[in-house]
């Protein structure tokens, strides 16, 4: 069956009657920490997806379940004084679980359920729009395309497809079809990670977290597909030995890190073979891992914060009082020291780890909650934190806001 079948689309652009008016003030600062902070007019609860720094912008989403009176919305901030760039709320509700960047900052994708949206980064208008009835729930930018996938009528094949960016012509990469000897499972595709080999060939690496048809066990498998090629160079079958699979695996150079229920696992991407793996005893949380200086960090569904070896996979340091691990748990990196949203009894605060010894030197709780009857926690929404400056951009329920901490 062809996939041009399979999808349908409309180039349009941004309303600008979706900008916000100006005349609404962000919420008055009390508080030193906070460079600058913004509400939603009507002062409701709402999460954002996670902050997406760009150049000099940052995008926070305002979502909602009830959006009748105020549409969900991806506003861009100059990341510095908060004042706004633009606003885009094209649909009523999205999924920002699958907001990406281009590499060049003249892109956004947005994808919700069916929909696909490429953003113009510097003007907040629709580049162009998809809709397709049997879409994955999830697409990201991978160099200069955006990749999603769909599925055949039956649900038991689906194919990897990607798109140009400046306009909308759909290319099919490859498919994958039901195991039927296999247990049945069926294939689900998620957004896959760019490798460049030693051959200098460009690499899609694709997680599958299959599904078995008519039940609820699992198996991961991981593909190496080469672009240039158009081949598969490598598949990584079944690697769910607990039953359990998750996904966004982290490239680290020639690495691969990803995490399976209670164990992190390294793959060496020019063999596909299994580097090492490392059984935690707990769930990986919902913040996953992320790898900076050559460490592996890791919070725990627990309170533990772990620190693995990524050559050898030995543990370095584990802080067993991080915190609890709320909904939208986040890690970030700056400057030497871990940033996590944690638990801390009926708060959710943001707290600062050593980097080289996992000790806590420094927590932030929200000062809104005199303002918003003491409902001001960082819960629903991950945490970005700016490298190059060390800001924190996070939301605390009712704002999203830049926060500085000490050095």
């Amino acid at each position: 069956m062809c996939i041009a079948l399979l999808v349908t689309s409309i180039i349009i652009s941004c309303d600008k009657s979706d900008l916000p008016n100006p005349s609404i003030p962000s919420v008055i600062i009390k508080d030193s920490s906070i460079v600058w902070q913004f509400s939603r007019q009507d002062s409701q609860q709402f999460f954002s997806m996670k902050p997406i720094l760009n150049n000099q912008s940052v995008y926070f989403s305002f979502t909602k379940s009830d959006e009748t009176n105020y549409p969900n919305k991806i506003l861009s901030f100059n990341k510095l004084n908060g004042s706004i760039i633009w606003s885009w709320g094209e649909i009523g509700s999205f999924n920002t679980l699958g907001t990406t960047v281009s590499n060049d900052g003249c892109f956004i994708s947005c994808h919700h359920r069916n929909y696909s949206f490429i953003i113009n980064a510097n003007t907040g208008q629709t580049n162009w729009r998809d809709y397709s009835a049997r879409k994955a729930p999830k697409g990201n930018i991978v160099g200069d395309f955006f990749y999603t996938s769909v599925s055949s009528v039956t649900n038991d094949t689906m194919y990897l497809i990607r798109s140009s960016l400046k306009y909308l012509k759909w290319d099919t990469l490859f498919s994958v079809s039901l195991l039927e000897n296999n247990q049945n499972f069926r294939p689900l595709l998620d957004q896959p990670k760019l490798w460049m080999n030693p051959s200098g060939d460009s690499i899609l690496i694709v997680p599958d977290r299959m599904v078995r048809k008519g039940g609820s066990a699992y198996r991961f498998d991981i593909y190496a597909f080469n672009i240039n090629k158009r081949r598969m160079e490598w598949r990584l079958d079944h690697f769910t030995p607990n039953g359990y699979a998750n996904a966004d695996p982290l490239l680290i150079k020639d690495n691969l890190c990803f995490v399976v229920g209670e164990d992190i696992n390294c793959i060496d991407l020019l063999s596909g073979k299994q580097k090492w793996s490392v059984d935690l005893n707990s769930y990986v949380g919902n913040a996953k891992i992320i790898v900076e200086e050559g460490k592996v960090i890791a919070k725990m569904h627990n309170t533990d914060l772990v620190a693995l070896d990524m050559n050898t996979g030995s543990t370095i340091w584990i802080n067993k009082n991080a915190g609890d691990d709320p909904l939208y748990c986040s890690l970030a990196y700056s400057s030497g020291f871990i940033y996590s949203n944690v638990g801390r009894g009926s708060k959710v605060i943001i707290a600062r780890f050593n980097i080289n010894t996992g000790i806590e030197d420094w927590t932030y709780e929200s000062s809104n909650g005199r303002y918003f009857n003491d409902g001001t926690i960082f819960d629903m929404s991950p945490i970005t934190v700016d490298p190059e400056t060390g800001l924190i951009y996070a939301c605390d329920r009712f704002n999203v806001m830049c926060i500085r901490p000490p050095k």
